[in-house]
């Protein structure tokens, strides 16, 4: 195994997970790729009214989140793991086609289990399952 995909989760520490990626990383001499991917606010459209600058505060907190991950995961493995890359998205699509479809550049996948979360708001965490049934990769 030449490649490792670290899946980080927006908005946690994922320190564990990172170590766990160090460690098999240098064992087997692998590069890593870590990834992260969010949703933006969902708008129900109806009566009600939702302000732009309502949209773009969501906007900015993903960034935020998004660079606050890849400083994590770069500060994690820069010593410790000769060939780093990163990538992120924020998409409306579910996370777990996002990260299957470039899970397809990775021999392994690396994820956390799922925190107590709401199962009405699938915007920070993907689904694990779904992308273990998705990824067609270990």
């Amino acid at each position: 195994m030449t490649t490792l995909m670290v899946h980080l989760e927006l908005g946690h520490a994922n320190t564990r997970l990172l170590e766990a990626a160090a460690d098999l990383a240098g064992r087997l001499g692998a590069s890593v790729m870590g990834i992260a991917a969010c949703q933006p606010i969902r708008i129900v459209y109806g009566d009600d009214f939702v302000s732009g600058d309502f949209i773009e505060q969501d906007r900015k907190e993903l960034e935020k989140e998004i660079k606050e991950a890849e400083a994590e995961f770069r500060a994690a493995l820069c010593t410790r793991v000769e060939n780093l890359e990163w990538r992120s998205m924020i998409t409306y699509a579910p996370l777990a086609d996002y990260l299957a479809y470039q899970a397809r550049c990775a021999d392994l996948i690396v994820t956390g289990v799922e925190r107590d979360r709401s199962v009405f708001d699938s915007s920070r965490g993907a689904d694990i399952g779904d992308l273990v049934m998705r990824a067609g990769r270990p």
